[in-house]
């Protein structure tokens, strides 16, 4: 029987993670992973204490934590019958680890979540991984069980989301939360759109916005306060200002699909009000909230 992964010298280097799994016939379920880096690319390597050593995945050198993960996302023969907290890492390159862990794990909802990952910035994952419990943590996996969830219902690939997360002294979950459940709605809104010819659709849309329009346009006004509103020529009606229009749309798909008001620091992309051209808009939603 050869030696773990974590005991070998050639491993000395490596990211490696431990675990004891219940799905081996005829073993005690000992088994690493390892991640080695080297001149001629990055390899994957597994260990099993009654079957040995065996070279499972190869990249190209220098190759991201994301294209590894993506691929093994795909990898159905990967995940042990082991529990995602009860997976050990004993050797890191943030975020790897924790993100192989959630591949590793059995069970079709931390692929989901690794997958979700995938999709926030680096930067911001790392922030994420350096708080307590790290990526693993009960708050982090509800969380993005939740957005998992929602995204499902709603028929949404998670990796065609494009999330963007605001600056802000808030929780960063809370804004991760946030982030995700606006790129659902951004998604999902472009569904509205296309059936809006419809008067089926028209009338479920309408149903499920009406107990929220006053608040949406109390929001709207709020945010317009103290900016320029513009006129058309002969000043017959006003103009709002550049934003207030995107604000309310952005409001309303956000409503269609999670039936409450935003709350946090949210991203509005760039596109068009139908009177202007825009960047996009970070909004403090609860700075505008009703005190």
């Amino acid at each position: 029987m050869s030696e773990p992964l974590s005991a070998q010298s050639e491993f000395s280097d490596a990211l490696i993670l431990s675990a004891v799994s219940s799905g081996i016939p005829g073993s005690s379920g000992l088994g690493e992973l390892a991640v080695r880096w080297g001149d001629d690319g990055v390899e994957l390597w597994e260990w099993v204490d009654t079957l040995g050593v065996q070279r499972r995945n190869t990249w190209a050198p220098g190759a991201s934590y994301k294209t590894i993960i993506d691929d093994l996302l795909v990898d159905e023969t990967l995940p042990a019958a082991v529990a995602l907290r009860g997976i050990k890492i004993i050797r890191d390159r943030p975020p790897l680890g924790e993100l192989l862990a959630f591949v590793y794990a059995d069970d079709e909802n931390n692929r989901r979540i690794a997958e979700l990952l995938l999709q926030v910035p680096e930067t911001v994952l790392m922030n994420l991984a350096r708080q307590r419990s790290g990526l693993r943590s009960p708050a982090v996996v509800e969380t993005l069980s939740r957005i998992a969830e929602r995204a499902w219902e709603h028929g949404v690939d998670v990796g065609s989301l494009v999330v963007h997360v605001g600056e802000s002294n808030g929780n960063l979950l809370e804004r991760l939360d946030g982030a995700f459940r606006g790129a659902i709605a951004n998604h999902v809104f472009a569904d509205y759109r296309d059936e809006s010819g419809k008067e089926e659709k028209r009338r479920e849309r309408a149903a499920k916005l009406l107990p929220f329009l006053d608040e949406v346009q109390r929001i709207c006004r709020k945010w317009a306060e103290g900016k320029a509103w513009g006129h058309w020529p002969g000043g017959a009606a006003s103009i709002p200002p550049a934003g207030m229009i995107r604000l309310r749309e952005y409001l309303e798909q956000y409503v269609l699909v999670h039936e409450s008001i935003p709350s946090g620091v949210h991203y509005i992309p760039e596109g068009s009000d139908g009177l202007h051209k825009e960047t996009s808009l970070t909004v403090d939603f609860d700075s505008l909230a009703d005190h």
